[in-house]
């Protein structure tokens, strides 16, 4: 971790995280990093965690949950109007189109989920204190 950001995020979704985050690893991933150290607004939060769909649906079974994408491990979390997109690590085999993988395998570790995102800037992360995991160097890019 390099950078360290000022996070100004919903108290709604900081609990979501911070409840997770308290057996789990959660980074935030993809257009809100990004918007984040362009200094705009956020519109939608995603994040990224070593936890699976069933243990996100353990710990975080006091807020509405709607299954969006089980196959792909992730789910949504919705908290007083706010919500966000949580997704397990994962590793993509072979692609559909460029776009769709053929099967996904889970993993619990971030840089592998890091390493299969499309372009250097979406595979930046933050976690819930602002520290900047940038593997593939998308900052600079």
């Amino acid at each position: 971790m390099m950078k360290r950001l000022q996070l100004q995020i919903p108290k709604p979704i900081e609990e979501i995280i911070l409840t997770l985050n308290k057996h789990h690893e959660v980074y935030f991933v993809g257009g809100c990093v990004r918007d984040l150290l362009l200094n705009k607004e956020i519109h939608d939060y995603d994040c990224t965690t070593s936890a699976t769909v069933e243990e996100m649906k353990q710990i975080l079974s006091n807020y509405k949950i709607i299954e969006t994408g089980i196959k792909h491990g992730t789910l949504t979390i919705m908290n007083k109007n706010h919500s966000i997109e949580i997704t397990t690590y994962r590793i993509e085999q072979e692609y559909i189109n460029h776009r769709t993988p053929t099967s996904v395998i889970f993993t619990r570790n971030i840089h592998e989920d890091l390493k299969r995102r499309d372009f250097t800037v979406n595979a930046l992360s933050c976690d819930i204190h602002g520290n900047i995991l940038d593997d593939h160097h998308g900052i600079q890019d």
